[in-house]
Formats: structure tokens, sequence, C-alpha cells
């Protein structure tokens, strides 16, 4: 790759001027620039980029707390019946939470 960077009539390239920028180094991207001492550094310009191939595993799924669905699960049938309330609400990544509303009465049917 790059070893030395000098400037024709001088000793060394100054700092900070820009060798080369759109890199890839895996998912990460990045630019390379001159150190003022004949050498580089390489400064990270952005993690999981889409440049450099990442795809994003979460895309196309519904929004974290987004309800997806809900039913009346009813139980205790025989003599004490109830029933819960179950919302399905989306994690974000196409993953599913249940949450319930214990012997809520909220579902307005019976056994």
């Amino acid at each position: 790759m790059f070893s030395t960077f000098k400037v024709l009539g001088s000793s060394c390239a100054p700092s900070g001027l820009l060798i080369s920028s759109g890199n890839c180094d895996g998912y990460t991207r990045y630019s390379i620039y001159t150190n003022g001492n004949c050498g580089f550094y390489r400064v990270n310009t952005q993690t999981n980029s889409p440049s450099c191939g990442y795809v994003d595993p979460c895309a196309g799924c519904p929004a974290p707390y987004t309800v997806v669905s809900s039913y009346c699960s009813y139980y205790g049938c025989s003599g004490n019946p109830g029933c819960d309330l179950v919302t399905n609400y989306a994690n974000g990544c196409c993953g599913i939470v249940e949450s319930s509303c214990d012997n809520c009465g909220c579902c307005g049917g019976s056994c």
C-alpha cells in the first residue's frame, strides 16, 4: 500500500492531506491522511457501511413497539372465568415481544 509521502521539492507532505477515501476494511469505511512525518494514518468514517457491503439485518422490519396482533386468551372457565388481553409488539428486528393484561376483563367475552 502506502509507505511514505513526499511533496516534490520538500521533505514530507503536510499533515492532514487526504490521500484516499471510500476505502473498506470489512464493513468499516475509512480514509487515509498524511501525518506530516512522511507517513499516514487512517480515520474510520463509518461502521456497518452499506458502501462496504453491510446489509442491515433489521431492514424492512416493523418499527419497535408497533402492534403486530392482539387477541383474548380465556382461562378458568369452570367456576372462575377470566381472560387476558395478549398483545404482540414488534421488537424492531423482525421479532415479537408478547405482553398481556392479566385478568383485566377487557376482552368483553365469556367462556
